[in-house]
């Protein structure tokens, strides 16, 4: 079975969930593929994966589209030790743009929606370095070269690094992301894919 999932989704919620299904169904073999957002739903449109799971918010007409199920993940501000908002508890995104930016993956669900509001608040991202993946920025940030904002599954991978401090970033935008479960619109599907999707669904 093929699996696509953007990155927050590989490190934080995937793991456990992929055990549980292994365990129930020891038999099934699955290939996950680690892609951005968009890619992911480009993908399951292009039938190269049986089910995607992204944050993508923009869902076209083609694909079935499901709640990860206990997979909120709001957004976080990651900071160096002794940057001037770590006193804060909670930020808002036009403090974090007064600093540089370690920023991921280009054209990302992240990448994408920080810019969109970045440009509704006026000031310009300013971005020290941008990497391809949530290790790379977060020891980016542990290095002192910006600061970054990353899903909490991200952040809570990374949990026992003492070199950065974790706020939440606080937007009603920031707070509402998601992730969502897709598959191809058609009639009926693989009794595998089924329950995995079932598996990823159900609360």
């Amino acid at each position: 079975m093929r699996l696509c999932a953007n990155a927050s989704a590989s490190v934080g919620f995937l793991p456990e969930r992929l055990k549980a299904f292994q365990a129930r169904y020891p038999h099934v073999q699955i290939a996950l593929t680690e892609q951005i957002s968009d890619e992911v739903v480009r993908t399951c449109l292009d039938g190269r994966a049986d089910i995607g799971i992204s944050a993508s918010g923009r869902m076209p007409g083609g694909l079935d589209s499901w709640p990860f199920a206990d997979a909120d993940d709001p957004l976080m501000v990651v900071l160096p030790l002794g940057h001037a908002l770590t006193e804060s508890e909670t930020l808002a995104f036009a403090e974090v743009l007064r600093y540089p930016l370690v920023a991921l993956q280009e054209s990302g669900s992240l990448d994408l929606i920080l810019k969109e509001h970045a440009d509704a608040a006026r000031p310009p991202l300013r971005l020290a370095v941008t990497v391809n993946s949530f290790d790379a920025q977060c020891r980016m940030v542990e290095a002192g070269l910006g600061i970054g904002i990353v899903p909490i599954s991200a952040a809570s991978a990374f949990a026992g690094s003492h070199g950065f401090v974790r706020w939440p970033l606080a937007e009603p935008w920031a707070a509402a992301r998601s992730l969502r479960v897709h598959a191809l619109k058609i009639s009926s599907r693989l009794m595998a894919v089924q329950a995995l999707i079932d598996a990823l669904t159900e609360r």
